[in-house]
């Protein structure tokens, strides 16, 4: 699950200019796939909720609930503003992180007194996978003319409330934290030499100290299957594809590992130290990182670079689960 921060909103409320915080508040009841008539309850615990068991090939899903103004958002609203009508509009924020999903679904509501209103979302399949955050926000929608203390631009958000978490897939991404593919344009990287317009991958090592890896979506067969999205057939093909590359990726790094370890089996870097607890430990069979450290310093010290690279990619492929993600890809093909 992605971690839950608020990053785009930071320390809002210390800013000087008005805003109403944990003003706006959600609750999610119902849902609907499709174009089913039926509404069927959520499984939730506080502001999460939980759709991971049901079926995966649904290509609409439909959040219904309500939204709460829980007291008078007059305070942010300059007092002229206030009485010819607020120049504002409540929106629920919608983001999945892993499919880049960033955009504001409108609810409308009579006006910014305290009061309920029932509100309905929509999400087709290509567009969402994993976690769906969803955050109740009211935002200016033109720039006003009063300045003093008030938010008057276009855009800013006056008011918000705490997010809700919809959890449509399981997401135990086997990658985890130790290299999450970074799919970007290398065409459009400004010629920069890290990124060769031909390259399928780059590990980019610029900052030592947190390597990404980038993955080059100028292909045509990965734009189709990023523009696609994560499930059906070519979402099968993506999983394969990123094992394919993560598989040399991650390799790289447990050669760069064993060269930076020290004689008690201390990585220098904290990414390193994520690494040798998740494969290195594996590779050699030891409870202890710093005992897997060792051994893999020693095998890369004599220059047993055959052994080495033979205990990566076999730990490095059941890390990853390649056999099950081409066994999926197989059986959808065939059905």
């Amino acid at each position: 699950m992605p971690e839950r921060t608020r990053s785009s909103r930071e320390r809002i409320d210390d800013e000087p200019l008005r805003h109403a915080p944990s003003t706006l508040s959600i609750e999610i009841d119902t849902f609907s796939l499709d174009d089913d008539d039926n509404s069927f309850d959520v499984d939730k615990a506080g502001n999460e909720v939980f759709l991971e068991n049901w079926q995966a090939d649904w290509k609409k899903l439909s959040l219904q609930g309500e939204l709460t103004i829980q007291d008078t958002l007059e305070s942010v609203f300059p007092p002229d503003e206030w009485k010819s009508g607020p120049m504002a509009e409540v929106v629920l924020a919608v983001e999945c992180e892993y499919t880049h999903l960033r955009e504001g679904r409108t609810v409308p509501v009579e006006n910014f007194e305290a009061g309920k209103t029932d509100f309905e979302i929509e999400f087709q399949s290509t567009e969402v996978y994993g976690t769906i955050e969803v955050t109740p926000l009211v935002v200016r929608i033109e720039d006003a003319e009063t300045s003093g203390d008030y938010r008057t631009h276009a855009g800013l958000e006056l008011a918000d409330g705490e997010p809700w978490y919809v959890n449509i897939d399981e997401t135990d991404d086997a990658s985890g934290p130790l290299l999450p593919p970074i799919f970007k344009s290398f065409e459009e990287s400004d010629n920069d030499e890290r990124f060769p317009n031909d390259a399928v991958y780059v590990v980019d090592k610029t900052k030592l100290e947190a390597p990404k890896l980038y993955v080059n979506r100028d292909h045509e067969p990965i734009a189709a299957a990023l523009n696609t999205g994560p499930r059906g057939k070519l979402g099968k093909v993506m999983n394969v594809y990123t094992d394919s590359i993560l598989l040399p990726a991650l390799s790289e790094l447990v050669l760069w590992t064993a060269e930076d370890v020290d004689e008690e089996g201390e990585p220098e870097h904290d990414w390193q130290g994520d690494l040798l607890n998740e494969i290195v430990t594996e590779m050699y069979n030891e409870d202890s990182a710093a005992d897997a450290a060792e051994e893999l310093a020693q095998e890369y010290t004599d220059g047993d670079m055959t052994e080495i690279l033979n205990k990566t990619s076999t730990t490095i492929q059941q890390f990853l689960e390649m056999s099950d993600d081409m066994n999926d890809l197989v059986d959808r093909i065939r059905s």
